[in-house]
């Protein structure tokens, strides 16, 4: 019977590996879904992830009350199982919902940020909080089936637990890297929906094999688990260990967003990263679990009527250690970067599993020792519950609640308060020492080590982790090596696994901060003194070499415009293109950053960018792009978006139809909409597909030069204005305007200048674009095929070679009619811009 019950168990560690799986999964795509809907914030991130596990501990906590007591524990998991299924598969009709109402209620509340925080919440509630509470209350229920199979039952649940954590590892891997690129967001949730409603067929069927199992057998079972009794803990010490899971839990979450934002500074944030760094923080944490559970029966074998003493004494131990471990990613990160450098492999980035080996070392490098050690913590917690009461599957319960509630505080707390104030190095620290004070007061109240060695255990972990631990390298952690790989492998003999003394010989660091979502740094170049503002390590503008671009992305779409009044800016970056556009007579400006940092990095620049926020006509909103545009519909005259790189994960959320959607409903009827686009390290593929998209929303497209062979503008109009000549000549008259253009490095002189970098008009770029699919919401593939494409830096040749086939003069695109020697003007001016720079 033994043998039964332990094939039994092997089905259930099966099919829960298969629902961490589907959950991780269901996850995901919520998520994506939600931060579309209500703003990639930290705010709308932090919410809508808060929401998703507080689903979960309520659910643990809900089955203590209502679940575990029935008789049939496996048949109420089924009944579980078979909900989140159905659930899952009905959210998409809840998504359409919800994009469908949701405009008409922003419309209502403005700017209003206390109900924006509000409908978050809703919102996620009305789509994730039926399925979570199910998946929540899972785990005790299983507990509660073991129980009556096991003296030993703590053993059990910790390896399925360990087994559930490490299936979502593999439900994190499948959807980042199988199924949300091939078959999209919507059709990812069906068929991971329909899998899922196999579970409850499975489990019934292990519940009829298990039905025949007589008393008296069940006893036998019972007899045979390796269990010896302990001492029973004091009343007060359920509590203590509940509070210490809590805080484990608080410190785990801190940590992961802590260790994230380390990894993506080497790594870089495409959508791939951040899939491969979470299922190695699962991977490692579903192992500890397991691990943990395994070592139990070693333990109550091994040191019989001494096992629950042993416990305490590892359960002590484990919290001097993570607090060590989870420091250690300070010196770990700062040697990353030259690491990196040394051992990636550009021939196989080409590909997603050539980006996953790229990026694995790291992750497991920086995450896996603390967090393999959090998941055994798990084990034995739940182990010295045993001693305070006997009753597993209530354990259970209200550990895995806790735990998950301390870990949803630990998320909010990090992102809004530790990471933005304290910055990732001290927040380490601090969390750290909480945790070393969280084992101190386990040591006085539930742990037999005596206070003496408890004091001296706890002052050699905070020596360790706050004056052993050397500090963050500001140089070089912001040092980019994944976006700047091919000149750090032309200079590894001079890094010589120095990249900070490489660096320090030619910039300068003047401004750093963790802030909300990225590291933003502002750097002055020693040899030419350009400055720059880097996010994550990734210059986003400078004060020369991208000048054209962040002016000309402003006066072109102005240019379109009869008489633009209501501007909204997308993206601050250094400023600049702010500034310029303010410049145009009786305009007002509003700018959207979704970064404080980045405003405070660019302040550094104000000699350049004309100072835009010392305008009276410039207001600044710190908020989400697509967020801002749903709360402004029919307001704008001209919109300008200017992101990252589409390769950096959630910036292709600015190149899809429904983000265009948005921008066309955001400006009036003669709006005019410009969108930043780059040609370089890009397969001509994905340039045809944001090309495609957007003249999906804007028929009457346009594309000009910002700088040759690097950066394009796409404008789409919405009216029928088109600029002619005379007509810029008297807006080049405006002495400030025609300043900003003719600056070095810009130098544009008049009007010919200006227009010559026209190439393509509607009719070229529909032809450019050709047929094919377009970038959405539900299936974003430029977020997928941009980062494989990033290493080849041949691509921007064929890009140019592929406009240049399909370009035609200015003239031509514009239908002007004027004078035969105004024509020849215009003609010979392109030509000659034409053929020094594209």
């Amino acid at each position: 019977m033994a043998n039964r019950q332990t094939k039994i168990f092997i089905a259930l560690a099966v099919i829960l590996f298969f629902s961490g799986s589907y959950s991780l999964i269901y996850q995901i795509a919520w998520v994506r879904f939600l931060t579309l809907l209500l703003g990639s914030t930290t705010m709308g991130i932090t919410t809508v992830v808060s929401t998703f596990m507080g689903g979960l501990a309520i659910g643990s906590w809900l089955s203590s009350k209502y679940l575990i007591g029935r008789e049939k524990p496996l048949k109420v998991y089924a009944l579980l199982e078979l909900i989140i299924a159905v659930t899952a598969a009905l959210s998409p009709l809840s998504f359409n919902w919800a994009f469908a109402s949701l405009p008409g209620i922003l419309q209502k509340f403005g700017e209003a940020d206390a109900g924006i925080f509000m409908l978050r919440i809703i919102f996620s509630a009305i789509i994730m909080l039926v399925p979570t509470i199910c998946m929540g209350a899972a785990l005790p229920v299983l507990g509660k089936y073991l129980q009556l199979h096991s003296r030993l039952a703590e053993r059990r649940i910790t390896i399925i637990y360990g087994l559930n954590t490490v299936g979502a590892c593999m439900g994190c891997i499948a959807s980042g890297y199988v199924l949300l690129p091939t078959i999209g967001l919507i059709n990812t949730i069906y068929v991971t929906a329909g899998a899922n409603a196999l579970l409850p067929v499975a489990i019934l069927l292990l519940r009829d094999n298990a039905g025949g199992a007589s008393e008296k057998n069940k006893k036998q079972s019972m007899s045979e688990e390796y269990f010896v009794q302990g001492a029973a803990l004091g009343p007060g010490a359920r509590n203590i260990i509940l509070a210490i899971t809590a805080i484990v839990g608080f410190i785990g979450l801190a940590s992961e967003l802590v260790w994230t934002r380390m990894i993506v500074l080497t790594v870089g944030g495409s959508i791939y990263a951040f899939s491969t760094i979470l299922a190695v923080y699962l991977f490692f944490y579903g192992v500890g679990a397991t691990l943990g559970g395994y070592s139990l029966k070693y333990i109550s074998v091994r040191f019989k009527e001494k096992a629950f003493g042993v416990s305490r004494s590892v359960f002590f131990i484990l919290l001097m250690l993570i607090p060590i471990a989870t420091t250690l990613a300070v010196p770990v990160v700062n040697f990353l970067p030259d690491y990196y450098i040394k051992y990636f492999d550009p021939e196989i980035s080409s590909s997603a599993y050539g980006l996953f080996v790229n990026q694995l070392m790291p992750a497991v490098m920086l995450m896996s020792a603390a967090t393999l050690m959090s998941g055994i913590f798990f084990t034995y917690g739940l182990y010295l519950m045993k001693q305070c009461t006997d009753e597993p599957a209530k354990n259970t319960s209200f550990f895995y609640a806790w735990n998950t509630f301390g870990s949803i505080a630990g998320s909010v707390t990090a992102a809004f308060f530790l990471i933005p104030y304290l910055g990732l190095d001290y927040t380490l620290r601090v969390t750290s020492t909480l945790l070393i004070a969280a084992g101190l007061l386990s040591a006085f109240v539930i742990s037999g080590i005596k206070n003496r060695n408890a004091v001296t255990a706890a002052s050699a972990s905070l020596i360790v982790v706050w004056l052993l631990i050397p500090g963050i390298d500001k140089i070089a952690v912001t040092s980019g090596p994944s976006v700047y790989m091919d000149w750090y492998k032309q200079n590894t003999d001079e890094i010589n696994n120095d990249i900070t003394g490489f660096l320090n010989k030619s910039f300068e660091q003047i401004y750093f901060r963790d802030g909300f979502t990225a590291t933003v740094t502002a750097t002055i170049d020693k040899i030419n003194k350009q400055l720059s503002v880097s996010t994550n390590g990734k210059i986003d503008g400078t004060t020369y070499g991208d000048m054209p671009t962040q002016k000309l992305i402003a006066h072109f779409p102005a240019i379109f415009h009869p008489d633009p009044q209501n501007v909204c800016v997308i993206g601050y970056g250094t400023g600049t293109t702010a500034g310029s556009m303010a410049m145009h007579p009786g305009i007002r400006v509003d700018v959207v950053e979704i970064e404080p940092a980045i405003i405070e990095a660019a302040g550094y620049l104000k000699e350049f960018n004309h100072d835009p926020l010392s305008r009276n006509n410039v207001e600044l909103f710190i908020t989400d792009g697509r967020l801002h545009l749903q709360r402004n519909a029919g307001k704008y005259d001209i919109i300008t978006s200017e992101p990252s790189n589409p390769w950096i994960a959630g910036v292709s959320d600015l190149f899809t139809v429904e983000f265009y959607r948005l921008a066309h409903q955001a400006l009036n009827d003669n709006g005019v909409f410009g969108q930043w686009m780059h040609i370089y390290r890009l397969e001509p593929e994905a340039v045809r597909l944001v090309f495609r998209t957007f003249q999906k929303v804007f028929p009457e497209a346009y594309v000009a030069i910002l700088t040759p062979g690097s950066d394009l503008i796409l404008i789409g109009c919405k009216g029928s204005y088109r600029p002619d000549i005379e007509d810029l000549k008297r807006r080049l008259t405006n002495a400030d305007i025609a300043a900003d253009l003719a600056a070095d490095p810009v130098n544009i002189k008049s009007a010919y200048e200006l227009m010559s970098r026209i190439i393509l008009g509607p009719d070229q770029t529909y032809n450019f674009a050709g047929a094919g699919p377009v970038n959405t919401d539900i299936k974003p593939i430029l977020s997928y095929i941009a980062p494989l494409s990033y290493y080849n830096t041949d691509l921007k040749n064929d890009n140019r070679s592929a406009l240049a086939r399909h370009s035609a003069t200015n003239i031509d695109i514009m239908k002007w009619v004027y004078s035969d020697e105004e024509l020849q003007k215009i003609k010979t001016i392109q030509r000659n811009y034409l053929k020094e720079n594209f």
